[in-house]
Order: structure tokens, then sequence, then C-alpha cells
């Protein structure tokens, strides 16, 4: 609970004003709770992490509300995207949390649909091909996992949303940029000591490392394409030249430098 609660604190309480003190309240702490439950259901039906589903919906759709009130922030419940942090607070963005995807009805309907007139397992094998085809043309649907591929692919990302890392990257700064005005008094009680605000502040040092490396995913990126014989052109495609040029330019100028404000007196002197 107390992980969720920091989590959310650092990813989202610019743009829900309910969650600016911590310990959150029971209503937003039971919304949380709710989606790590319905995370963990979905590995006992047999469902893997499904990480690109992080990477499927655009910068765009991820700061409308109603989009977002209808799909969420990521394409399955079963990635590490974590909540919307690249919506701004401008943006009234209500539902920042997520909530069961596209790929998850889509995963679940391929295992457990029942086929008809079927004798044997291997006649089962032209009619689940033709369902998994959809992901050509539903980019939303495609899986990425934890095998060997993933760890350079920038498209399969844990802690992290958003089709173009560098914008998220840059929208999630601005966020946690707005936490840091509230941080200590959203951590600290009378006559209590500073042990919240340091865990928090070790949270969100957290976050932005985890952003930083879904940028430099791109640096050296191959994207893999799981299509089968007959179907797509070739399995791996390099990231283009321009947006490793924009990503090597981003970690320069956002990771490397002094961040002035993470190192408030105010914050690291408590």
């Amino acid at each position: 609970v107390k992980l969720a609660q920091q989590w959310y604190y650092v990813q989202c309480s610019a743009s829900d004003p309910r969650a600016r003190k911590l310990p959150l309240p029971d209503e937003v702490t039971g919304e949380l709770l709710r989606y790590i439950c319905a995370h963990e259901v979905g590995h006992t039906l047999g469902l893997r992490h499904n990480h690109r589903a992080s990477s499927a919906y655009t910068i765009e759709q991820l700061r409308n509300p109603e989009f977002t009130a209808k799909h969420g922030s990521v394409a399955s419940i079963m990635s590490y995207g974590r909540f919307n942090y690249v919506a701004q607070p401008e943006d009234k963005v209500k539902q920042l949390i997520p909530i069961i995807g596209p790929y998850d009805n889509f995963a679940i309907e391929w295992g457990y649909k029942f086929i008809p007139d079927i004798k044997k397992a291997e006649d089962e094998r032209p009619t689940l091909d033709k369902w998994a085809s959809r992901q050509i043309e539903e980019p939303w649907l495609r899986f990425g996992g934890e095998d060997g591929p993933a760890a350079v692919d920038p498209t399969v990302k844990n802690e992290n949303i958003g089709s173009d890392s560098i914008k998220a990257t840059e929208l999630g700064l601005k966020n946690t940029d707005r936490v840091l005005d509230y941080l200590v008094a959203g951590t600290t009680s009378l006559g209590e000591d500073f042990t919240l605000l340091e865990d928090t502040y070790k949270t969100l040092l957290a976050h932005r490392a985890n952003w930083f490396r879904a940028v430099a995913l791109n640096v050296g990126g191959v994207v893999e394409s799981r299509t089968l014989g007959g179907r797509g052109t070739g399995t791996f495609t390099v990231v283009p030249h321009d947006t490793q040029k924009a990503a090597v330019k981003f970690l320069n100028e956002n990771a490397f430098s002094t961040p002035t404000r993470l190192v408030n007196p105010i914050i690291v002197r408590s």
C-alpha cells in the first residue's frame, strides 16, 4: 500500500489534488489496490507481462480526458505502465490509473473462447492464427515481454508510458517539478520525523531514472516485430537516426545537467 501510494503521489498528484498529502485517502488507495489486484488476477488466468502495451497510446491520447476515460493509459493492465504521469493539470484527465485494456480482452478471448466442431487441439490452429493476426492492423493488441530482444526494444519498456519516450519524459519532469513544490508539506506531520519525506524523495528520483532509461533505449535501439512467416516484412527494425539523435540531445540536456530543483536545501537538509 505504501509503495502504491508513493508512486501515485510522485506521478499523478500534480493532476489529482486528492493525492497531495501522504498517506493518501482511502478513496484513492482503494482505486490503486483495485488496479494491482486486477493485474495479479491476470497472471492467475495465464497472462504474462506485456510491456509493449505501455507504448500503445500517443502523447495526445494520454492527454485526452475522453480517450483516457475509455481506454486508460496503457493497452494492457499486464504492463508496468503504472500511472499517467504524461497528463498535465490543464488537461483535466481523471482516469490516471490503468484499467483493463484491449490487449487483455484480446488475449483472454484467444486463450479461452470456445471453438466449435474441434476434434483435436491441432484443429484449433487455423482459427487461433486468424485471431492472432488482428495484431497486424491493430497495433494496440501487440505483445512484448521480458525475453532477449526486449532489452534493446524502446517500444517494450518498464515504468514508462506513451509512444514517444522523449516527449513523455519531458512532460513527466514538468509534473515532478510541480510535486517538488509541495513535497515537504505533503510528507511531513507535526511531531513526526522525516522518514516519509526521505522515502518519497528517493521514489521521485527512481522514477526520473526510469524515464531517462526509456529515452536511452532509443539509442542503438532495435524494434522487434512478432509477425510470423508470410506476414509483414523484416523481424527487426533499427530506430531511425533522427530519433536516436534526439534522444542523445535530450539526455545531454536533462539527465546529465545539475537538477537544481532537486537539490533544494529545504528538501535535502530535512
